[in-house]
């Protein structure tokens, strides 16, 4: 694999961001086409971040601020993942923990716009990730493709999958204790599923049914078939591997 010619690390919504492009664009250029992205999630964090006192998202859950006075970018969250809400038979849910919280999907969503930001800005050769949330565009050398790799949740120390990815996202989703992916319908913290990854053409969207499929537990693996367009690889809590779906652009190695 070629090495980038620019990479830049940062942080949204308490988590690690990286972006890595190979194309070979002026050094200027690349410096303003990062600044320019980071700049947006930057923005997307003081909107949406609940670690943020007076983000939108904290003052519409606390009702100090009317949904038809947020900004239209939240406005636009909010009815996406109303949507989202149904195709997932109501587990995923912006209020599982209890409060206003669209985090699974805002995440992925704005990367997924920084990614085409990039693009639109000739860096069509790039990945950018948060968490365990990667968008991937173009490819990191000539014939050649990028490699999402998925630790084991059960072992941390190994690989459970390596997912080969051309412009496709790919999201991961996991429960452990501690973590904040509640079945909504009990309320609880989810069970029986311990990963989830979902590839597919748009980050927010497979970040969403990630979160849901982990809040449905076993039952999901009914479910996931089902996602036209999309991929999907499993463990559950006792270990066992499972994965299905055809996306072109993703092959799973691993």
């Amino acid at each position: 694999m070629s090495e980038p010619t620019l990479r830049r690390f940062g942080r949204m919504m308490g988590m690690p961001l990286g972006l890595a492009i190979h194309d070979p664009l002026p050094s200027a250029t690349l410096d303003r086409l990062a600044d320019e992205a980071f700049g947006w999630l930057a923005q997307v964090d003081e909107l949406f971040g609940t670690q943020h006192p007076r983000s939108q998202i904290n003052l519409l859950d606390q009702g100090l601020l009317r949904p038809g006075r947020a900004d239209p970018l939240v406005r636009e969250v909010l009815s996406t993942c109303a949507r989202l809400h149904e195709r997932t038979n109501g587990y995923f849910d912006m209020h599982a923990t209890g409060r206003l919280d669209p985090s699974e999907y805002v995440e992925g969503w704005a990367i997924q716009r920084a990614s085409a930001m990039l693009t639109r800005g000739g860096a069509g050769n790039h990945s950018l990730r948060t968490g365990d949330d990667v968008s991937t565009c173009g490819r990191p050398g000539p014939d050649r493709t990028w490699r999402v790799r998925i630790q084991d949740p059960h072992r941390p120390e190994t690989l459970a999958w390596i997912v080969s990815a051309s412009d496709m996202a790919v999201a991961t989703a996991h429960h452990a204790p501690g973590d904040h992916i509640h079945n909504p319908r009990t309320r609880r913290p989810a069970s029986g599923l311990a990963s989830v990854t979902v590839a597919g053409p748009d980050l927010g969207v497979a970040a969403a049914y990630a979160t849901a499929a982990v809040a449905m537990g076993p039952a999901a693996l009914d479910w996931l078939p089902g996602l036209k367009g999309h991929a999907h690889a499993v463990i559950d809590d006792e270990g066992r591997c499972f994965h299905g779906g055809r996306v072109p652009g993703v092959l799973l190695l691993a």
